[in-house]
């Protein structure tokens, strides 16, 4: 049976690509999705996380997107393609809903990176999000992330290095020892 494909569900701030980038140095491969997006100037990984891409060329991909969303006026989405050679994807609740939707040549072990609206909030701020777009942002996932717990397979807390890094251990684990989902 293939390994099932790892999701990382989480508020911006609340690690995910920390995780994915610790995933990967593990030997997993992560999504590096589509978005419309421009590049965060003040981000130097962020060009490791996604795909940028002009609105256009969005429709070149149209019969093969699987999972997408929109937030502040900006398309997000993984192709089937993406998602067969990748281990880990990141996406928000929406991008799950979606997924288990519209995805189903291998199991889906969904992730949510659970974290202190406070702890994002200086996370964001470290890698250059201005004060408004935090505040923004809180907001926005206070709301778009309710009950997200509930579609999740596993719910963890990432406030430290040291959670982390027993979340990383323990999404190894559970892939490399992953048999078959149980039908709910």
């Amino acid at each position: 049976m293939s390994k099932p494909l790892i999701c990382l569900i989480g508020k911006s701030g609340s690690g995910k690509n920390y995780i994915a980038n610790k995933l990967e140095r593990k030997g997993f491969t992560s999504v590096k999705s589509y978005t419309t997006r421009p590049i965060r100037e003040d981000d130097p990984n962020d060009i490791n996380t996604h795909i940028f891409i002009s609105p256009d060329r969005v429709v070149d991909y149209k019969d093969d997107i699987v999972a997408d969303t929109d937030f502040n006026g900006n398309y997000y989405f993984a192709t089937r393609q993406q998602l067969n050679n990748a281990d880990v994807y990141i996406l928000d609740k929406a991008g799950l809903k979606q997924l288990y939707k519209n995805y189903h040549d291998r199991d889906i072990l969904a992730f949510y990176i659970d974290c202190d609206s406070s702890i994002c909030a200086e996370r964001m701020s470290k890698r250059g999000d201005t004060d408004e777009a935090i505040m923004s942002r809180l907001q926005h996932d206070a709301k778009a992330f309710e009950g997200v717990d509930e579609l999740c397979d596993f719910v963890v807390v990432n406030e430290t290095q040291d959670n982390a890094n027993r979340i990383v251990d323990g999404i190894e684990f559970v892939s490399e020892n992953y048999r078959m989902r149980c039908k709910k």
